[in-house]
């Protein structure tokens, strides 16, 4: 989100914002924080010289509850932002911003990697299931979208596996469900071994006309049952559309941390110190 559309969202919807804020966090300091863009930048090492450092603007949004009747405990205490270490190409300046997702039923946060001015909104199910969504202002047919199921809806997750992952659909039908795979145009899984055996890639064609859509996915397997996060990128395969290295950038960041980076609860700095799967986050 840029301050540009901040604004106009404020213009529009300032107060009810403050007022949504004001009620999560029952502070009113902690809303004017809250309901406002950090205003921050962040930064990540060079990927060409691990003594640079390439800035991006940091952007916060609060995850709007899709079903809250006051009762649920809420939280007001930003986590506090890790150094990251993932590093980013230098030309990234410009292109690319962070975007930091906060969840004031639990007082986590996530963040990813995102096109730099594109319009943002976060929401949270009523099972604890989260999605982000931006779109570009110029063009709403390039948009990004990223889903986490949380570890609630094993159906849908079991689902989402067979569809994405090759060689799962069979699997997913024996558990009853009926799997119809899109028609990718590139599918392969990251590695043979641990996360990145459950990691996967993959291009399809757009609904719209010279659109393609850029993926990739991550599941778990855990006692609560299955994990599934999603990421996808669609954009103009035209001259106008994202940077190659854009997207790639993107998409790399989420398959480093299986999924976006997660930003533990204040006080809480053991959750989320490791991400599933055993494989760190790209910060230290």
């Amino acid at each position: 989100m840029t301050a540009a559309a901040l604004k106009t969202l404020m213009e529009h919807y300032g107060e009810a914002v403050w007022n949504y804020a004001y009620y999560l966090a029952r502070n009113r300091s902690a809303a004017d924080d809250i309901a406002r863009e950090t205003g921050a930048a962040l930064s990540f090492p060079s990927s060409k010289d691990g003594d640079a450092e390439v800035s991006v603007p940091l952007a916060a949004m609060i995850s709007i509850p899709v079903l809250d009747d006051g009762s649920s405990p809420v939280y007001d205490t930003l986590p506090p932002l890790p150094k990251m270490t993932f590093p980013l190409p230098a030309d990234m300046e410009g292109k690319l911003e962070a975007a930091l997702v906060f969840r004031a039923d639990t007082g986590s946060a996530y963040m990813l990697l995102v096109p730099a001015g594109w319009k943002a909104s976060a929401v949270t199910g009523v099972n604890g299931s989260y999605a982000t969504a931006l779109e570009d202002p110029a063009d709403p047919q390039q948009r990004l979208d990223y889903s986490d199921n949380a570890w609630g809806c094993t159906g849908c997750a079991t689902g989402s596996i067979g569809t994405y992952f090759p060689g799962k659909a069979g699997w997913a039908e024996q558990q009853g469900f009926t799997v119809i795979p899109p028609a990718f145009t590139r599918q392969y899984v990251a590695g043979t071994e641990g996360a990145d055996a459950r990691t996967v890639r993959y291009s399809l064609a757009a609904e719209a006309k010279d659109y393609q859509t850029e993926g990739t996915a991550y599941y778990e397997e855990g006692e609560w049952g299955y994990l599934f996060r999603q990421l996808e990128l669609t954009s103009s395969s035209g001259s106008a559309g994202q940077d190659a290295a854009v997207l790639e950038t993107i998409l790399s960041f989420f398959t480093a941390n299986s999924g976006p980076l997660i930003l533990p609860a204040a006080g809480n700095t053991e959750a989320g110190a490791e991400q599933p799967g055993g494989r760190k986050p790209a910060v230290q």
